[in-house]
């Protein structure tokens, strides 16, 4: 429970603690805005209204707080690794002279546990989670206790790991359990992957181009909400709007009181007609309570980590069966027909 203007508002416990330990450390100057609070959860005109606001909002911010929640399981071990993993990408010390300099060797200190356990925490699989690290662009700082790292550099930790640490870290966590004792186990890298390969380019792009046309496809986004959570289905989609491409987001109006099918439909018809191209329909299933010719976001078997590939300019797409050349097709006005 937290008092807002003099008045006493239920929050989640998650929220409570970081708006405390932000207070205590003199953080809040200025203007805050959480979504928690800023937005009437309830009532569902407001919540339309303000989520078609997100890009608005993270653009115009001057700092985006990510909070990934207490410090615990060691985290404050985890973010001196990744500080440090980036700081070795720019170096020229070998691995050996890195962990013996900054002490994060394989002996059982505990580093790469730590770091484990980071990237296992639920706030991982949190869909809203991802507008905020990519929209935010250059502006966002990750926080977990005490302990914060710049977005940037916390990504270029994952990258270094991923590319040049990712058979060192094996050997290195075997031998951090031995040390506590902990049974020995895999280490379950589906959050590693994640960051490492969607939520790194989309960020990557997002910082290198404001250009709408740059954006990845609804294809490479349901990739995303396939691997993250949402309580309303309908979020899969309206809590990546800020990410489409413009030509389709201004066709998006969100609205919770429109049943789930209708605006997976509208969001299809939205892609269709602002594209030209009938690309969409390769990530349909049929199996669903769509149309047949209409994704369905919240299947969760949808395949595609290399979607989020690029080239150098833009996200490369593995099919370009019409070469450019516009789609002719109708929808019918009832909206369960599309005829091609």
């Amino acid at each position: 429970m937290i008092i807002v203007n003099g008045v006493r508002v239920k929050v989640h416990k998650n929220l409570e603690i970081a708006l405390r330990a932000l207070h205590a450390e003199h953080v809040f100057e200025g203007q805050y805005w959480i979504d928690a609070l800023s937005i009437h959860q309830g009532d569902l005109t407001e919540r339309s209204e303000q989520v078609g606001r997100m890009r608005d909002i993270y653009s115009r911010s001057s700092q985006v707080i990510a909070w990934l929640g207490e410090e615990a399981n060691d985290s404050a071990k985890a973010f001196t690794l990744l500080h440090h993993l980036a700081e070795w990408t720019g170096s020229n010390l070998s691995k050996g002279k890195a962990t013996r300099k900054w002490g994060f060797g394989d002996s059982g200190d505990g580093y790469w546990l730590a770091l484990q356990q980071l990237v296992l925490r639920p706030y991982w699989r949190r869909l809203w989670i991802m507008q905020e690290l990519v929209m935010g662009g250059t502006r966002v700082v990750v926080r977990c206790g005490p302990s914060q790292l710049e977005w940037s550099i916390f990504l270029k930790g994952i990258v270094a790991l991923q590319s040049h640490w990712w058979h060192y870290k094996d050997d290195a966590i075997r031998k951090d359990r031995a040390q506590i004792g902990a049974p020995q186990s895999a280490w379950n890298v589906t959050a590693l992957h994640m960051l490492h390969n969607q939520l790194r380019p989309l960020c990557e792009q997002e910082i290198a181009s404001s250009s709408s046309a740059q954006r990845p496809d609804l294809g490479s986004l349901m990739v995303l909400a396939a691997t993250t959570f949402a309580f309303d289905p309908r979020d899969k989609v309206y809590g990546l709007i800020g990410m489409m491409e413009q030509s389709i987001a201004d066709r998006i109006r969100p609205d919770y009181a429109m049943p789930v099918p209708e605006t997976f439909t509208k969001v299809a018809v939205a892609n269709y007609e602002a594209r030209h191209d009938l690309e969409l329909l390769r990530d349909c299933n049929l199996w669903g309570k769509c149309p047949s010719w209409v994704p369905d976001w919240t299947w969760h078997q949808r395949p595609g980590n290399a979607r989020f590939q690029r080239t150098d300019d833009r996200f490369r797409r593995e099919f370009n069966a019409h070469a450019g050349i516009p789609a002719t097709f109708t929808i019918s006005e009832d909206r369960r027909r599309l005829t091609c």
